[in-house]
């Protein structure tokens, strides 16, 4: 007998037992709808009484008495989750609460669509605990048959069959179409999210815990370097400000842009409503690996999100960051003949250096096999997604990159990281620290000839492609070539997280963190900067002076935990080369520069330390007129009662001083007389 799930079954009424043997003490019932006719046999009344009664004889009154099971189709107590009330329901209607369905008749159309309904509505509600199938029958028609197997094999619910009694001609043919070696007596079900957390462990295009909060070490020197101000990518920072949710309309404009883009291929160009439909069906299924990427973040956003919500996150965030970076590439091969109507984003510089530090944040990333599912559905390829290496290229095009045939990335900024750091298998590496322990002032006055290197002089000629070079170099004539930092306003953010990205991860090379250790040491004050700046080591285009690229320099490498041994090497020849024997005339020189060097080092911390107190007096003690007449009378009164404890104390020191004189006199008088 099939029974729709969660539908109301007619029940029997039945009365309580009665409480005497008069017949006259008898209740009135029903059966179903249909009531007891007046002309019944009074015997009948008769000898169910009597049943009854000796059935009750010798039970104890009590306050409230529970039905009788009805007769026809059991029924059970059940508590709906979030609820207190306890019901009756039917034993079918409990056991499709508790993903249990049974087949036990003949399959024909009517049933089959029955079942159907409710693998699919029970997949809807939780994909991730198991469904268990119970088949016992003859089989069936083979077209309904053959649908049930078809839901099946589409949803993500894994589905345990079991036979119990007999499956013949379909009916096997469904038992075969469950998953293999589940044990019904345990639920594995919760160990889900640790298979797919193993699984993405050794993943070249998936990797868990890929997208994770920045250490609070790092987040607590410069915050603003981490936390998206126009845009924001995934679900991590969504609607985190008013900004950022005023931004969601251009995201969708950028989004319908993408789907509506002609296919390479006039043959494999579909209608935008086909292509989101697949995009939404491939995106869903990766759920599992979503939730994976994101398994390091430590709050719980994704664990509370639906995960519908997740794979619309991902759908349109995913197709406005390729529209993006697309128009980006166009933008950055021609930036006076760009033009695109109704674009809200390129329209200026300034907006376009703004997105290009929210793309970069480590928090603000999705996983690129979402970019990669995405671009297929619009461009398709004949070759599988691990061999599609065009958003890679499109993202190394938009930053200034060199294509290469290559992607191994689990989000934008991983790709980054590649494009200029060599990946090795097993990076070793060291507790960070400061190795270099001669400034730029002191390395010039021990001999040191430091100049810039320049080898790639095509690579910095855009102003908003931003690459570092890791090319430094230290030989035996002591001559110190480093490559030219260009300072520009995404260098500092990008720079951050990057080095929060290795911060995140064992086993990166933390090559980013090497090279803001050797500048932290190689910089000391001001009059480092100055120095390098003449040499073409720091080119500054920015609009910032000298105390705001210190500020940068001291602090790019705070918090940093490990770092590699990419210029151990180096530093410790230049700090045995400052070191050594020198003659009599270098040492006097370089004596005087350093001594110098000190003073004005010494004299700049001062002017810092006076400056910032100062700010600090003006912002949190004198905001206001009137605070600063009060902080000006207190000081005045401070300054009075200064004086009035000097001038006290020496007008004490002259009595205490006067005072032997004059017995010195009244003696004297005393011995006159």
């Amino acid at each position: 007998m099939a029974v729709s799930p969660y539908a109301a079954v007619s029940t029997p009424r039945v009365c309580s037992p009665p409480r005497s043997k008069s017949p006259s003490s008898i209740p009135s019932c029903s059966f179903g709808a249909s009531s007891v006719s007046s002309s019944v046999n009074a015997q009948f009344f008769g000898k169910v009484n009597k049943v009854l009664s000796f059935r009750y004889a010798n039970q104890k009154p009590v306050r409230a008495q529970f039905l009788m099971m009805p007769i026809g189709t059991p029924r059970v107590r059940y508590k709906t989750p979030g609820e207190d009330v306890w019901q009756w329901i039917d034993l079918w209607n409990a056991l499709y609460r508790e993903r249990v369905v049974f087949i036990a008749q003949e399959i024909n159309e009517e049933f089959s669509n029955q079942i159907l309904a409710t693998l699919l509505y029970l997949d809807s509600i939780d994909n991730t605990r198991f469904l268990y199938l119970y088949i016992n029958g003859p089989g069936g028609e083979l077209t309904p048959c053959l649908a049930l197997y078809d839901t099946m094999q589409s949803l993500e619910t894994p589905i345990a069959t079991h036979c119990v009694g007999q499956a013949y001609n379909m009916a096997s043919f469904l038992l075969a179409a469950g998953q293999k070696d589940l044990n019904t007596q345990y639920d594995f079900s919760w160990m889900v999210p640790i298979e797919v957390m193993l699984g993405a462990l050794y993943n070249g295009e998936v990797e868990a815990c890929s997208i994770s909060n920045v250490p609070d070490e790092l987040l607590e020197v410069q915050e603003d370097a981490f936390k998206p101000k126009h845009i924001s990518i995934g679900p991590l920072h969504r609607g985190a400000t008013r900004h950022l949710q005023l931004m969601e309309e251009p995201k969708w404009h950028y989004t319908h842009e993408f789907l509506f883009r002609h296919a390479t291929n006039p043959e494999q160009d579909r209608s935008p409503e086909e292509r989101l439909k697949e995009c939404a069906f491939d995106i869903d299924k990766l759920h599992k690996v979503i939730c994976a990427s994101y398994g390091g973040s430590n709050n719980n956003i994704i664990k509370e999100t639906d995960p519908h919500e997740i794979a619309k996150i991902m759908i349109v965030d995913g197709c406005f960051l390729l529209e993006l970076l697309v128009r980006l590439g166009k933008y950055m091969e021609n930036k006076e003949t760009y033009y695109h109507n109704n674009d809200s984003i390129l329209t200026s510089e300034e907006k376009v250096l703004s997105v290009l530090n929210d793309v970069v944040m480590l928090e603000n990333q999705i996983p690129f096999i979402v970019l990669k599912t995405l671009y297929r559905k619009v461009y398709p390829d004949n070759s599988i997604i691990e061999d599609d290496h065009r958003v890679a290229n499109i993202v190394r095009k938009a930053f200034g990159y060199p294509s290469v045939n290559s992607s191994g990335g689990v989000h934008i900024l991983h790709l980054m990281h590649l494009s200029t750091v060599q990946k090795k298998h097993q990076p070793e590496g060291k507790k960070a620290k400061l190795e270099l322990l001669s400034c730029a002032t002191k390395l010039h006055a021990s001999g040191v000839i430091i100049r810039a290197k320049f080898y790639n002089k095509d690579q910095q000629q855009h102003k908003l492609v931003d690459i570092f070079d890791f090319g430094i170099s230290f030989s035996d004539s002591g001559e110190l070539e480093i490559p030219p930092l260009h300072v520009k306003e995404t260098t500092e953010v990008k720079w951050r997280n990057l080095i929060a990205w290795e911060q995140s991860k064992i086993w990166t090379t933390c090559k980013y963190t090497s090279y803001a250790l050797f500048f932290s040491g190689l910089i000391c004050c001001e009059h480092d900067i100055e120095l390098l700046k003449k040499k073409g080591i720091i080119v500054n285009k920015m609009s910032i002076g000298n105390e705001d690229l210190l500020k940068l320099f001291r602090t790019i490498s705070k918090g940093a935990q490990r770092m590699d041994l990419s210029y151990s090497d180096t530093c410790a020849r230049l700090n045995e080369y400052a070191n050594k024997g020198m003659k009599v005339t270098t040492v006097l020189r370089k004596m005087a520069i350093c001594v110098w060097h000190e003073c004005r080092k010494f004299f700049d911390v001062v002017v810092f330390y006076g400056r910032n107190w100062y700010k600090i007096l003006i912002r949190d003690h004198i905001p206001t007129v009137w605070k600063f007449i009060g902080i000006m009378a207190a000081a005045f009164l401070l300054v009075l009662t200064m004086m009035q404890t000097y001038y006290s104390s020496r007008s004490a020191q002259c009595v205490f001083l006067l005072l032997p004189h004059r017995m010195f006199y009244q003696n004297v008088a005393f011995i006159h007389l």
